[in-house]
């Protein structure tokens, strides 16, 4: 990080509770040109009351930006099998419309980063998952900015996570878990 303080000054915005999802609300509702969200939990969170991630993911992928994430698989084991059913059930509706839907049972790392245009990048980078326990009931913080140069190093992270080896794809997660979400799928 000592290369920016010769160069451009990070103008930093540091966001606790409601302020977080305020921000991540803030930035879904805006035109992109790609979205990234890189946490280990996930679900399908109200923005208070105007509406749950997957309409506004849905909304920006019809279009035409292009939306990765990455989080933990669905819970089988050590999750319940509605929590289960669940993430899995949002992470095909997203993988269905397009979105790139990565897995990575290693992750810790909580990033949201939003392309809005060649000029314009927001970056929120914190403790917050994308849940509502995270968002409503817990002690979260997250640094938020428009800086491109962070923007640009916290996106090559984001892309060796990406092609990490223990990495893989919804599909190539479902062919193998298959037999595992069909038992789980049958009970509910």
């Amino acid at each position: 990080m000592a290369r920016f303080r010769d160069s451009v000054p990070i103008r930093l915005r540091v966001v606790s509770g409601k302020q977080i999802p305020t921000a991540l609300y803030a930035q879904l509702r805006r035109p992109l040109q790609r979205l990234f969200i890189v946490t280990p939990f996930l679900e399908d969170y109200e923005f208070f009351g105007r509406g749950p991630l997957s309409v506004f993911l849905s909304k920006q992928l019809s279009e035409g930006a292009g939306v990765t994430m990455l989080t933990m698989p669905p819970e089988g084991t050590n999750g319940t099998k509605s929590s289960f059913l669940r993430k899995y059930r949002l992470m095909h509706l997203f993988s269905t419309r397009g979105a790139d839907v990565l897995f990575n049972r290693r992750l810790h790392a909580k990033v949201f980063l939003f392309d809005e245009t060649e000029i314009t990048k927001a970056c929120i980078l914190g403790s917050a998952n994308l849940t509502t326990a995270a968002m409503n009931d817990r002690l979260e913080i997250a640094i938020f900015t428009y800086n491109r140069k962070l923007f640009d190093e916290v996106l090559a992270i984001v892309y060796k996570f990406m092609n990490d080896p223990t990495t893989m794809t919804f599909m190539q997660w479902k062919h193998r878990e298959a037999t595992k979400i069909r038992a789980i799928a049958e009970v509910e």
